[in-house]
């Protein structure tokens, strides 16, 4: 309703009585989608603040306004100085004009998303303020006015669908009109009812602003959750514009802390069940201690030189398994490799049942935030939570004393060396060498891990973000787009004396991204 053209009929009826004889004193914008002006005679000062970002549009009217010091720029310098003659509301159209002095005016276009400030010297445009809006370089005064056909005959002949006849009234008196039980009566009530809507939205007693979903709203129709009511209308839309900016970013953080913690629980939940299917796996699958056992309790059975052999497994009654063997190896020197095997395999289930513990215990975490968060209103409480919540498991936040940020994308793993010295760690100690590994290409940098996740490929998706890392954490931040290599870490090699953090690959690949910390 704040930018409904009947309330802008009856803001414009208020601002005649303000606004003829003072002076445009300043004009000027603090950000690319506000814009103040100010205006001034010799007795008071009187402020118009601008909203209009495509996502939300609003005027409103500070009894003070401070200026910035810096990052403000003046606009529509032509217009400064002038004395205000007279104001103008265009017929059923979200516009209104501010006219001046020697065939200037400042047209207040309200029109959603595309709501612009223009400023027209002898009725051609002359400057706006939001220049990507093309069209309104051209716009024409006359064009605004609009002339819709309120008459009786014309109402019964479109059978009183409100949206025919009068389209500008939008979703505006949906709430008036339900009460009246509007879709249901003949035409003749519904008629009845039409001219006491008009003659309300004409000519409102008050300006209310109700609770309306637990947010406010202003209306030209009161309402039993009403929570202030004024006969002024720039009173009206300045207590409505501090109480729903007030909500409207509580539930703005609220919306993003519930966001960040429902992706978490996801990544969580995802990670619990590839875990546990790869502890499941492993307690089916024969074992490489298991395997070593299984030749060297049948050594005289195996032939010199074979590649597979198939024998009776008696840790899974004794069903067949086919084991791989290295043909230039003893059975023997076989099950003494496949023991060396075994102590990684016992290391590496130990690191994934302690991995499933924490990742349980974290799980519960969140779900208990999750559930405090949905009963938090209070955006100073919303924010003292993000602070606990946020910092210490942000991506790219890391252990003190460990070599690496850590992000997590897709279920997936992403480590980022912190250093030289830390880039040597993370790739000869931390990394596997099935992960994959990316370094930016041809300079400086932060070395890149992605953890496998056995029997899966790389997602792309993930690998263009990692590279983004890669970018972002090396010497060429800043350029627009930026190469990085990439391959399996098993063929990234240390020369010998090299200095910390240099390495040579083999078989890389080369991906073009742009440097930044992805989402």
């Amino acid at each position: 309703m704040h930018i409904h053209y009947f309330f802008l009929k009856q803001l414009t009826k208020q601002l005649q009585n303000i606004l003829p004889g003072m002076q445009l004193a300043e004009v000027f914008s603090q950000n690319k989608d506000e814009l103040i002006l100010s205006f001034c005679n010799e007795d008071q000062e009187f402020y118009i603040r601008a909203a209009l970002s495509p996502q939300f549009t609003s005027l409103s009217f500070p009894e003070n306004f401070q200026r910035a010091k810096k990052n403000s720029v003046d606009l529509f310098q032509g217009a400064v100085g002038k004395r205000i003659k007279s104001l103008h509301q265009y017929a059923y159209d979200r516009s209104f004009g501010i006219e001046m002095e020697e065939q200037l005016n400042i047209v207040f276009k309200m029109h959603g998303n595309r709501s612009n400030i223009l400023l027209l010297d002898h009725e051609k445009v002359s400057e706006v303020f939001r220049k990507k809006i093309k069209n309104d370089f051209d716009l024409k005064l006359t064009g605004l006015n609009k002339t819709p056909d309120l008459s009786e005959d014309h109402f019964f002949k479109m059978q009183g669908e409100l949206n025919k006849i009068l389209p500008v009234l939008g979703r505006v008196a949906d709430d008036f009109l339900a009460k009246q039980n509007y879709s249901q009566q003949t035409v003749e009530n519904k008629w009845a009812i039409f001219k006491q809507m008009m003659a309300l939205l004409e000519d409102p007693e008050y300006f209310f602003v109700i609770e309306k979903k637990g947010l406010p709203v202003l209306t030209l129709f009161s309402d039993e959750n009403c929570l202030f009511k004024s006969k002024e209308p720039v009173k009206a839309v300045n207590f409505w514009l501090n109480h729903m900016m007030r909500d409207f970013h509580s539930e703005l953080e609220k919306q993003k802390l519930l966001q960040i913690i429902e992706k978490r629980i996801q990544q969580i939940k995802k990670y619990l069940i590839q875990a546990y299917q790869r502890l499941d796996t492993n307690d089916r699958q024969t074992s490489y201690r298991q395997t070593a056992d299984l030749i060297m309790a049948n050594l005289h059975n195996i032939p010199e030189g074979v590649e597979q052999i198939s024998l009776n497994d008696f840790y899974h009654d004794d069903q067949p398994v086919e084991i791989r063997l290295k043909k230039d190896m003893s059975p023997q020197k076989n099950a003494e490799n496949y023991y060396r095997k075994a102590k990684n395999e016992h290391i590496g289930i130990q690191k994934l049942e302690s991995g499933i513990q924490a990742k349980e215990q974290q799980l519960n975490e969140y779900e208990e935030w999750l559930e405090k968060v949905k009963a938090e209103s209070e955006i100073k409480n919303l924010r003292s939570i993000a602070k606990q919540l946020i910092k210490p498991v942000t991506p790219g936040e890391s252990e003190s004393d460990g070599p690496c940020h850590v992000f997590y994308y897709e279920g997936y793993t992403v480590l980022v060396g912190k250093n030289a010295k830390k880039n040597d760690e993370l790739t000869l100690k931390v990394a596997g060498k099935n992960d994959l590994w990316l370094h930016v290409k041809d300079a400086g940098g932060s070395h890149v891990v992605i953890r496998e996740k056995p029997g899966q490929n790389f997602s792309k998706t993930v690998i263009e973000k990692a590279a983004s890392l890669a970018a972002y954490y090396s010497k060429k931040r800043n350029e627009s787009w930026c190469p990085v290599s990439y391959t399996l870490k098993k063929y990234v090699r240390k020369p010998g004396k090299a200095a910390p953090g240099a390495v040579r690959l083999e078989r890389e690949k080369v991906i073009l991204v742009k440097p930044c910390i992805p989402e």
